[in-house]
């Protein structure tokens, strides 16, 4: 009877698994660049969807604000190829009914949202995503950024917007991130001259 050699199977399957998590680390490795690239040409090309005239997107260092605006991750002094400012930019997010619904908001030196862009999120097809459409999300244009707006009727202390008929919370979401990038605004908008 020959002997049963079950520890070779055994090392076969580790070499596999070895091999394999080398190739994939490597693979990572040579693509970590053209990844970067790509999610650099994404966010340059939203930045530019939302303010197609600028030159430079400045960031501006939001360690300072962090304690009081959690939700705005990104901000920006906008100048024009000229080196004139033309605004601002903030990228702002609130948790939503799937997932935080990420928001670019424009808004001009005189201190009126010029545009909001509603970012790839995971709010439900056909219902929470219409929060991208231009009939919700087009209302904040030209609203004034030291108001705090609202989708909630009993919010009587706010100024009221329309929602997204069966999507609230979602219509909430983009309000109030929309309502963190005003909030900021102020702040930095009385440093920056």
């Amino acid at each position: 009877m020959s002997k049963d050699n079950g520890y070779i199977p055994a090392i076969i399957l580790t070499i596999i698994v070895l091999v394999t998590t080398g190739l994939l680390a490597l693979t990572s490795g040579l693509t970590q660049a053209a990844r970067d690239e790509q999610a650099v040409a994404a966010a340059n090309a939203n930045r530019l969807a939302v303010y197609p005239t600028a030159g430079t997107f400045e960031p501006i260092d939001l360690t300072q604000y962090a304690a009081k605006n959690p939700g705005v991750t990104e901000a920006y002094i906008v100048h024009d190829v000229q080196g004139a400012l033309i605004g601002y930019l903030y990228q702002s997010e609130f948790r939503g009914y799937s997932s935080a619904v990420p928001v670019l908001v424009a808004i001009s030196p005189n201190n009126r949202i010029l545009k909001a862009l509603v970012l790839e999120n995971d709010e439900t097809p056909g219902l929470g995503k219409k929060v991208a459409d231009e009939s919700f999300i087009g209302q904040f244009v030209g609203l004034d950024t030291t108001k705090v707006y609202t989708v909630k009727p009993n919010e009587t202390d706010k100024t009221l917007l329309d929602a997204i008929a069966g999507a609230t919370i979602s219509s909430t979401a983009v309000t109030r991130a929309i309502n963190q990038a005003n909030a900021l605004h102020q702040l930095v908008a009385t440093e920056v001259k």
